[in-house]
């Protein structure tokens, strides 16, 4: 594989990443249902070990994903 598909792959996990993260953190700030078909999903979300220091894991998420999409980007 060349290092532009590694990049290429690369940025579009990190854009799948940024999507579910923003669709998660999106859930949690309206209150609406996840939706999930493996069940158990609303139980993780509401748990405390869903944040960390207070912060939304998935927030935290979104900034890793964010920083590898801009590291998939920089040439």
């Amino acid at each position: 594989m060349s290092e532009r598909s590694n990049r290429i792959a690369s940025g579009a996990l990190a854009l799948v990443g940024i999507g579910i993260t923003v669709y998660l953190l999106s859930v949690r700030a309206s209150g609406a249902t996840l939706s999930c078909t493996s069940g158990g999903c609303e139980t993780v979300q509401n748990s405390p070990y869903s944040e960390i220091f207070g912060l939304p894991v998935a927030a935290l998420g979104f900034v890793a994903y964010v920083v590898l999409l801009g590291a998939a980007l920089a040439h």
